[in-house]
């Protein structure tokens, strides 16, 4: 028996939103700075900004998926889409940010690059962005790391996933902790003493065959998260998910669980669950009561039990920063078919999850599962993804 099953009959307790003051404030500031929607990319010098929410999207991390990944081959990823297998992640923090925009919670956001973290004269440290969003940026430069550090020290609040700022993947837990500590990395910010990471996939079990009483699983160390606290970057999943769902799901209220993520997270170090800094968990999903049809579970638990944070948040000098060690976002990004994906058809390496849709980028009808078989799962995560974004807006 795991310890997420045990949480039975919790109560959620989460403050309201205070939408009307926060819009009249951040109207205010766009209409004063002439610029209320989406901005261009932002180059060496710094756009027009009344949007208060940047997102990277990096060139050097592009170049770097297009080096790691195949496109569209028959292999170990046949699906994958190459260089732009980035753009499913920082596509999907893209999807959630333009529905923020369109229910008037933010009054835009705005893509900048590389040469814009890093301009000495008229680049992140000089703009009035209040938040910026690193999408598993790989292959930082240690100058654009420097540049961020040192504008979230100066009051910046950054967002950053997976393997934002890291070096490079351990193949091990052992390997991992060999990893120096580097006071000038971006680990820095949300504690992590290392500069490699080792995923939960260390410590999945082998996958179940289907059977007529288990008809799917889940692949080896796919989790979770699940929320520890009900406050700061959490505190208010319930409402940006009764938004457009109604109220939250039943098993919510029961296990804290978010679902709809079921692939490969980060393993922190020395977060335990009563740690004030964690504010979610992570739960190997073939572990989850709630997804066995029929008790006793359909998949053999994953035998690990230490508590593996999911959601971090911490300050640093006059700024603070949320981590997150998954990438919910490339849910959301498979979802609405941001970087457009593989052929469908019956061709060698073809890709079976969107069997009608055109494989150009973007949706081309209505998101049904009979099209896309991605459809509907990420509907808890975005809610939890609004709830990061607003607290770091709203947090004085």
């Amino acid at each position: 028996m795991n310890w997420l099953k045990k949480k039975v009959g919790l109560r959620i307790i989460a403050p309201s939103l205070v939408f009307a003051a926060v819009l009249g404030l951040a109207g205010q500031q766009a209409a004063a700075q002439g610029n209320s929607g989406k901005g261009e990319s932002a180059g060496g010098a710094a756009p027009v900004v009344g949007n208060p929410v940047a997102i990277l999207d990096s060139a050097r991390t592009k170049s770097y998926f297009g080096s790691a990944y195949g496109t569209c081959q028959p292999g170990a990823d046949p699906n994958a889409m190459g260089a732009m297998e980035y753009k499913r992640y920082w596509g999907g923090w893209e999807e959630v940010l333009k529905e923020m925009k369109a229910a008037s919670t933010i009054p835009g956001y705005d893509l900048v690059t590389d040469d814009f973290i890093t301009n000495a004269t008229n680049g992140l440290k000089q703009s009035k962005y209040k938040v910026l969003i690193l999408s598993n940026n790989a292959n930082m430069s240690q100058a654009m790391v420097d540049a961020i550090r040192s504008w979230v020290a100066g009051g910046g609040r950054l967002l950053a996933t997976f393997g934002s700022g890291y070096e490079a993947a351990a193949g091990s837990v052992d390997e991992a902790l060999k990893s120096k500590s580097n006071k000038n990395s971006l680990e820095q910010l949300w504690n992590d003493p290392l500069t490699k990471y080792v995923t939960t996939g260390t410590f999945g079990t082998v996958p179940v065959p289907a059977t007529d009483q288990c008809p799917q699983g889940y692949p080896a160390g796919s989790v979770e998260p699940v929320l520890t606290q009900i406050a700061g970057p959490t505190a208010n999943y319930c409402q940006f998910y009764q938004a457009e769902n109604g109220p939250c799901p039943w098993y919510f209220n029961l296990y804290r669980v978010v679902s709809g993520y079921g692939d490969l997270g980060i393993m922190l170090l020395g977060r335990s669950e009563n740690w004030p800094g964690a504010y979610a968990h992570f739960q190997f999903a073939n572990n989850l009561a709630v997804y066995d049809p029929n008790p006793p579970n359909c998949w053999p638990d994953t035998q690990y039990s230490k508590p593996l944070p999911a959601v971090v948040a911490s300050s640093y000098r006059k700024g603070m920063a949320v981590y997150y060690a998954f990438a919910p976002e490339f849910i959301v990004g498979l979802e609405y078919d941001v970087a457009g994906h593989c052929s469908s058809s019956t061709a060698a390496g073809a890709d079976p999850n969107y069997p009608v849709e055109d494989p150009a980028e973007g949706l081309q009808s209505e998101l049904v599962r009979s099209n896309n078989l991605w459809a509907g799962r990420s509907k808890e995560l975005r809610a939890l993804m609004k709830s990061s974004i607003y607290y770091l807006l709203t947090t004085p």
